[in-house]
């Protein structure tokens, strides 16, 4: 697995806004808590999707699934 890398012009939140559905974003370890807040603004942004970061070995990864909207 590649880790997802960023640029000055590509940034964390353009990585995880296209992200398909149910694939994971592999960063480094000790980006966890900026991907955590990073996931956590895009919840908000995005309030269909689902955003999570989890540890997998030495990697952190972002995935998202998509949300279930409240009927009323």
């Amino acid at each position: 697995m590649e880790l997802a890398q960023t640029t000055p012009a590509i940034g964390v939140m353009t990585i995880l806004k296209s992200l398909p559905e149910g694939k994971e974003a592999p960063f480094l370890i000790n980006r966890e808590g900026y991907i955590r807040n990073q996931a956590s603004l895009a919840n908000g942004r995005f309030p269909d999707r689902e955003y999570s970061v989890n540890r997998k070995g030495t990697k952190v990864v972002a995935s998202w699934k998509r949300r279930e909207l409240c009927k009323e």
